[in-house]
């Protein structure tokens, strides 16, 4: 098929326009197009220029290719956007950066008011603008200031007896040390740690704003004695509205969901983290928030907190059911070089509350049928998959789960059918394990795994065929394969989030037959010495990889 000359031609005249056509055209009087902004760091220790480029205010246009953003060009095509073509123009179009030097100005601010809080002190920053016709390109020359380290780190503590025996006990964990770089984002840091500290061990009305900083840099010129003070009063309240550091302990626990929603209360005390008489814990509130939410039956979980009496924090678990159940379906066609025309039809029924207690509960059907017009090859694929999983550890009296998950207890069962021209093959699996997480460390172990593998009528010219690929040959044969095995996750990055870079580590381990070897001497043999189970080889062997 081919396209016809002319019908090209409007296409390249848009593109030829588009090029020939500058980038601003549609500027008033007195304005520039802002090309480029540049950061050029002035010091001997290199600060990243990438980090300042965030607080610039105004940014340039984007490029594509070689500097070039044909969408800023087409933009050019039309003085205005009124008139059919001229909203499609500018639809389609990037309009360009017109520069604000007041956005300039902020940005120098910004810029400082940053460096200023990562620790240079007396930073200077300049914007040189520089102009071409009607486009400009700004330049920020950044000169980091001074850096102070601190000569000594003094304590001022409230009078209260066991809140200043908590802080003396903490303070190897205090993550500002004697000569360390002065600076608010590191002062800022240790106030978020230390408070959340404090919360856990039941100072309940405790914030960051509970931390006062003083800085002497006058004594000792070029350097700081930094004295950390902590006060009965925030930075908002003032010494008269002071109330004594004290531990709070929880109340009551209630929980509010509607009637119509069918849940088993036993599961939400045994989930709950909260627990009546306890000191109180931020870390506890947290934990239980994440083990409800985790369970896919609640579209919100609230916990709201307030104080009863002077010493007691109640709290109420308000939560909002979610949909509990869905039905999903699918059909896939597709062809390949043999010309064989596949048609895979998928349904899939999940439901997340099945036992009143946040079970979830999958059943699976696929199919996959291919054949070939005017002729008899054909090829079918039938499969069944049932998973069940509790939340819970089941086979163990654990009160507690993991550290801030729930350890799931995962069943899974399927069969496969194939009919194949070359073979036809039956598999049936089972695996028994669990599944949860230790803050960065996700884990699944699985003590008990079965896969049965069965073939009939196996053409011997395709058998022949996999001689090179031992591996891929292996799963061409009968098979009784009984094991266990564990894979462990480590990742730097939350996994409540995925932005940024990150990286994990993995390490997995599975074994098989080690058990049944134990009684190979009682079971019957085949031709080559292997124990048959169910007339069927056992496997035997044992692997573990890693990656990273």
């Amino acid at each position: 098929m081919s396209t016809h000359p002319l019908k090209i031609v409007p296409a390249v005249l848009l593109i030829l326009l588009a090029v020939s056509c500058g980038t601003t055209r549609v500027l008033e009087e007195g304005e520039y197009r802002l090309v480029r902004n540049k950061v050029t760091v002035v010091s001997g220790d290199k600060y990243p220029e990438s980090d300042i480029s965030k607080y610039i205010r105004q940014k340039s246009n984007s490029y594509l290719i070689l500097g070039w953003n044909p969408f800023l060009n087409l933009y050019n095509l039309s003085r205005s956007n009124e008139g059919f073509w001229g909203r499609l123009i500018h639809g389609i179009g990037t309009a360009p950066v017109i520069y604000d030097p007041s956005l300039t100005s902020y940005s120098i601010e910004n810029i400082g008011t940053h460096l200023e809080y990562k620790g240079y002190y007396g930073s200077s920053v300049q914007a040189l603008e520089s102009y071409r016709g009607k486009r400009v390109k700004v330049n920020y020359v950044v000169t980091p200031g001074d850096r102070i380290p601190i000569s000594s780190l003094s304590y001022v503590l409230p009078e209260s007896e066991a809140f200043r025996a908590d802080f003396m006990a903490d303070t190897s964990s205090i993550t500002i040390r004697k000569g360390d770089w002065l600076s608010e984002e590191s002062l800022e840091a240790e106030t978020i740690r230390g408070a959340s500290h404090f919360r856990d061990l039941g100072y309940y009305t405790f914030s960051k704003n509970n931390y006062f900083f003083e800085a002497d840099t006058i004594s000792t010129p070029g350097m700081a004695a930094l004295e950390l003070r902590i006060n009965d009063y925030t930075r908002n309240e003032t010494p008269s509205e002071a109330q004594a550091l004290e531990k709070y302990s929880f109340g009551e626990v209630a929980y509010s969901y509607p009637k119509t929603l069918r849940f088993r209360h036993k599961v939400l005390r045994g989930l709950n983290s909260v627990q009546p008489g306890e000191l109180y814990s931020e870390s506890a509130v947290s934990e239980t928030y994440t083990r409800l939410t985790s369970l896919r039956v609640f579209s919100s979980v609230g916990m709201e907190l307030s104080t009863r009496d002077s010493s007691l924090v109640d709290c109420e678990v308000n939560l909002t059911p979610g949909r509990l159940q869905g039905l999903k379906m699918g059909l896939e066609v597709s062809t390949n070089s043999s010309s064989l025309i596949g048609i895979s039809p998928e349904v899939s029924y999940n439901q997340n509350n099945i036992f009143r207690g946040g079970e979830w509960l999958t059943l699976s059907f696929m199919g996959n049928f291919q054949f070939k017009p005017r002729s008899d090859t054909r090829a079918t694929e039938l499969g069944v998959s049932l998973g069940l999983s509790l939340p819970r550890f089941l086979g163990l009296r654990l009160r507690e789960h993991f550290s801030g998950s729930v350890t799931r207890t995962e069943f899974k069962v399927s069969y496969n059918f194939q009919d194949r021209p070359e073979y036809l093959r039956n598999i049936i699996a089972f695996s028994y394990g669990y599944s949860g997480n230790i803050g960065r460390l996700l884990y699944q172990l699985t003590p008990a795994r079965l896969d049965i593998v069965r073939l009939y009528d196996m053409n011997e010219s395709f058998y022949e065929s996999l001689s090179d690929n031992p591996f891929l040959r292996n799963a061409y044969q009968n098979h009784f394969d009984l094991g266990s095995s564990i894979s462990l996750t480590w990742t730097n990055n939350s996994l409540t989030s995925a932005l940024g870079s990150y990286w994990t580590a993995r390490l997995g381990i599975d074994f098989s037959g080690n058990l049944l070897s134990l009684f190979k001497g009682m079971m019957e043999k085949d031709d080559d010495g292997a124990g048959l189970v169910w007339g069927t080889p056992f496997s035997q062997y044992f692997r573990a990889e890693a990656s990273i």
